[in-house]
């Protein structure tokens, strides 16, 4: 079955990473166990420190933050694990920090913002 983004499937393979945040959506005050946060992301130093760059200057104005487990494939039978932190920045934009476990391999960060209103105009569109 191809996936299909209406229904989500895209979306279907992300697990959610417990023991990391601390907070209550719509609420400031969120922490980040950045002991586990390394544990999970196998000490990735370049993913921690935009993590913790981003946490002190803009972890006061966060509503909202979620880590997430997903895996991709290489296409050929390879599986690689990535982490992804995603905060809802004063429910203005969205800012995702993700890396791949195996950084060893690949140590690419992926960092980017995105407003709100944009991302939901376009996932609304497709």
């Amino acid at each position: 079955m191809p996936k299909n983004s209406v229904r989500g499937e895209w979306y279907a393979q992300k697990e959610p990473v417990k023991g990391i945040l601390s907070g209550r959506a719509e609420r400031t005050g969120w922490e980040i166990n950045f002991d586990e946060l390394s544990k999970i992301t196998n000490r990735h130093t370049e993913f921690l420190e935009k993590v913790k760059q981003f946490a002190d200057k803009n972890l006061h104005a966060v509503y909202n933050a979620a880590v997430y487990r997903s895996y991709s494939d290489d296409g050929r039978g390879n599986q690689s694990e990535h982490i992804a932190i995603v905060f809802d920045v004063v429910d203005t934009y969205i800012k995702i920090i993700s890396c791949r476990v195996d950084h060893e391999q690949q140590p690419y960060v992926f960092e980017e913002s995105f407003n709100k209103s944009y991302v939901w105009s376009m996932a609304t569109m497709l």
